[in-house]
């Protein structure tokens, strides 16, 4: 136990249901362990459970029990009947407390902990919220959200991502008064593995990585034309591109990449391990997350400027010419504007890449993000 520990009461079970098993993996490890380290049982029940994530996280004496979503599409009774399935799964294991983490897999959690009379539990949602229209000046959060809204209203604690999404649930008073909130940026990142490494040699060109799912709307083929068109200029830079197959309808397959075979190094179908990320001068994160992405916080512990899309988490943790540069959704032409600045004035790159492990230091500590949510999840002693 650590000093995180102290003064807490263990409960014995904790429930995670998650999107799925690799973001307990990734973004919610460090919170799985703590629980783990509290000497309590942790069990994560999400959809689509692969062979190699169960094998993962039984290495870390965390078991997994898979279970099915039902489309958003169809009826409400395949819907409550997924719900019932899932109740009963958790109702076998007999959990203390849920952390629900997600969109409709944390309506499904909550529905179903509710059915089993659980109530402690903690949500977390991972949305950034958008509305459809206003009527009489009140903000209509659509169907999906307004079902979010609701089985948050039911949880006792709810961790939000970003500032921005904590000031929008505020001011449109969408949570109850009963619910008690903390803000942060998931887990955060640990700041001990991921230290400040210097950079490799500017004299040796520019290495740009961008590291996420194969998902169109991680910006993959934005990425992939902006490398074509500033190797042209710059011949000595490098590009990398790393990361597993997309899950959803906009997955990029990978003959999309052959035609960029010559500009864009794919490094692998794995995220990118700290020594990939030591080889870059400048990473690049084109996702539009409600919180930054766990690799492009190791990124930024690490000491390296970073290059992201304008949205509430990246306005949280780049600020322009500082740290990093913002561009908006889709614009290639922003994106090599962007590497054109490193590449024009290279001598920037030490000041920008300290700056950004200040801002890691100050915003993104895994021990102050644990500070926040394990209290919300067990009782002081």
């Amino acid at each position: 136990m650590s000093e995180l520990h102290v003064g807490l009461k263990p409960l014995s079970r904790v429930a995670i249901v998650a999107p799925d098993a690799s973001s307990v993996l990734g973004e919610y490890n460090g919170l799985a362990g703590a629980i783990r380290a509290m000497g309590d049982q942790v069990r994560c029940f999400a959809p689509g459970i692969s062979r190699e994530d169960s094998a993962e996280l039984d290495k870390q004496g965390i078991h997994c029990t898979p279970f099915s979503m039902t489309p958003e599409k169809l009826s409400l009774l395949p819907r409550r009947r997924a719900i019932a399935d899932l109740a009963r799964l958790m109702g076998e294991w007999k959990p203390s407390v849920l952390v629900a983490i997600g969109e409709l897999e944390l309506v499904h959690a909550i529905r179903a902990a509710k059915k089993n009379k659980m109530g402690h539990i903690i949500a977390i949602p991972e949305i950034v919220p958008s509305f459809e229209g206003e009527k009489n000046g009140v903000r209509n959060p659509g169907a999906q959200l307004d079902d979010i809204i609701k089985a948050m209203n039911l949880a006792g604690s709810v961790v939000l991502l970003n500032n921005v999404a904590a000031a929008e649930f505020k001011e449109q008073n969408l949570l109850n008064a009963a619910v008690e909130v903390c803000v942060t940026p998931r887990c955060g990142v640990d700041l001990d593995a991921y230290d400040e490494t210097p950079l490799p040699p500017l004299s040796d060109g520019l290495v740009f990585h961008l590291s996420s799912p194969l998902e169109n709307r991680n910006g993959i083929m934005e990425f992939c034309e902006a490398a074509k068109c500033i190797k042209k200029e710059a011949p000595g830079a490098s590009f990398v591109l790393s990361g597993p197959p997309g899950k959803t309808m906009g997955s990029v397959a990978l003959d999309r990449l052959e035609p960029y075979k010559d500009v864009v190094e794919h490094a692998g179908l794995l995220m990118a391990s700290k020594e990939a990320l030591e080889r870059c001068h400048v990473f690049v994160d084109l996702s539009r997350e409600p919180a930054m992405p766990l690799v492009s916080m190791q990124a930024l512990a690490m000491g390296r400027p970073v290059i992201a899309q304008h949205c509430p988490a990246s306005h949280e943790l780049v600020d322009e010419r500082v740290n990093g540069s913002l561009v908006n959704h889709g614009r290639v032409d922003e994106i090599v504007e962007a590497m054109r600045s490193y590449l024009r004035r290279p001598d920037l790159i030490p000041a920008m890449a300290r700056a950004s492990r200040q801002k890691a230091v100050r915003r993104l500590s895994q021990k102050a993000a644990l500070a926040k949510m394990l209290p919300l999840i067990y009782e002081h002693v």
